[in-house]
């Protein structure tokens, strides 16, 4: 560390640095001065534990873009001492005491939304006790600090004034449905402090081992300002929650790659219309879309998307997601009503009921049965039609006994009302389908010099 504390001394106005493949993790990297310029910072393939970022993210408050690949993260704690998701809750239940509790295994990330929620009341009940909430004072470069300073206590059916910290309006207790939500807020300890980190617009984190959704929501309480995700490559299986909670927790999130994840329903791309600035979707290499053909993958996704504008890289034109909505409908028009995507009743009523398409085939015929007819003998043969003249000089040598460089063909059309001139095939090189061979059509074959 004390050669890489030397080099950014010497570059005050560094704004791009990228340390991957050096093994930093336990290395004291967040001893290192570094430069308050500092735009960009790839930390991939280093080993670097979420303490370390954490305290590297409070020293560099112009950083906007953070790459966190190959560091095997399995979770996102939004605390170094507390880990605030199902998943690490349940992995370190059998070796404490709280697993005893059986509401420790339920998400603080829920009993979070629960109290940040704000909800208009017309009237307010006067509650027993109430969570006090107070900006703490921003540290630099490390965004807005919640503070919980009190420990919620309900009783009875009594309701409780909880306050937004951001905007000081009430909500009541009963929003918080049972007995769990608000006896996870009380395991929170009153010391620890949630950071959010409001520079941060871009986040590379593909190639690690994130599983749940609930970390996926941690990311967007530690960098409520991301605008750019890429958790390509990570083994997500499904995205749950409910609209209200995703919309609040990437509020500005506009471009999102979950290229390569484990997600496998559509309901999982359904909830992604929740995120209200979403416009850029990549869903490339998901386990959903290996049962529908190229065609289908696309316009059933766009469907399903009305306000995403780029699909997998490419950009939705008008045309195309008109197009992609009719074939919607048309796909699921035969399905129980019970089973119809959510979509299809709002497209519906926007196009009204639409008629099947004709199922018309307009490549090029492969074969054809035709009569091969030299000097008086005639025999019925199936040729290839993507094959050349040349070809088939040799395919019919069997047939008229003569060397290929010895004959000449002619292409007959037979219609039912009239027989066409013969047509000389005289380059070697074209292909039969070009002089549009069909069913029953003659092939006649002349001796050259006769």
């Amino acid at each position: 560390m004390i050669g890489m504390s030397s080099i950014v001394r010497h570059i005050p106005q560094l704004d791009f640095l990228n340390l991957s493949g050096n093994p930093l993790g336990r290395s004291p990297i967040a001893s290192v001065n570094f430069p308050q310029m500092l735009r960009c910072l790839v930390l991939s393939n280093t080993a670097t534990d979420w303490t370390t970022v954490r305290t590297l993210l409070h020293s560099l408050p112009r950083l906007e873009e953070l790459f966190l690949c190959f560091n095997n993260y399995k979770e996102v704690p939004l605390h170094p001492t507390l880990a605030y998701s199902s998943s690490s809750t349940a992995s370190s239940s059998s070796s404490s005491s709280s697993s005893s509790n059986p509401t420790h295994s339920q998400s603080a990330l829920d009993s979070f939304f629960a109290w940040q929620s704000c909800v208009p009341s017309g009237s307010q009940s006067s509650g027993t006790q109430s969570l006090d909430t107070k900006n703490s004072t921003h540290t630099e470069g490390a965004g807005l600090e919640f503070q919980c300073n009190t420990a919620l206590e309900l009783s009875g059916t009594q309701s409780t004034n909880i306050s937004d910290p951001k905007t000081s309006s009430p909500v009541h207790s009963d929003l918080l449905q049972n007995e769990h939500l608000i006896s996870d807020l009380s395991l929170q300890d009153p010391n620890t402090a949630i950071s959010s980190f409001t520079s941060i617009k871009l986040l590379h984190i593909t190639y690690n081992h994130l599983a749940a959704w609930d970390e996926i929501c941690n990311l967007g309480l530690l960098f409520p300002r991301l605008e750019r995700l890429v958790l390509a490559n990570n083994p997500l299986q499904r995205i749950s929650g409910c609209k209200r909670k995703l919309a609040k927790t990437f509020p500005h999130l506009r471009n999102l790659n979950l290229q390569n994840t484990a997600l496998a329903e559509w309901s999982d791309i359904e909830s992604l219309t929740a995120l209200p600035a979403l416009t850029e979707l990549r869903l490339l290499g998901i386990p959903l879309m290996k049962s529908h053909s190229a065609t289908e993958r696309r316009k059933l996704s766009i469907a399903r998307l009305p306000f995403v504008r780029s699909l997998n890289g490419s950009w939705i034109f008008p045309e195309e997601r008109e197009d992609a909505e009719r074939f919607f409908l048309r796909y699921y028009m035969d399905t129980e009503p019970a089973l119809q995507p959510p979509r299809y009743s709002e497209l519906l009523a926007h196009y009204g009921q639409l008629q099947q398409l004709a199922d018309i085939d307009l490549r090029p015929q492969e074969h054809a049965q035709v009569s091969v007819r030299c000097d008086d003998k005639v025999s019925s043969c199936f040729i290839r039609l993507d094959q050349t003249v040349t070809e088939l000089r040799r395919e019919l040598r069997t047939v008229c006994t003569l060397p290929p460089g010895a004959l000449r063909l002619f292409h007959v059309v037979h219609k039912e009302t009239a027989v066409w001139c013969p047509e000389e095939m005289r380059m070697g090189t074209r292909q039969l389908h070009s002089f549009g061979i069909r069913d029953g059509d003659e092939i006649l074959v002349e001796r050259k010099g006769k």
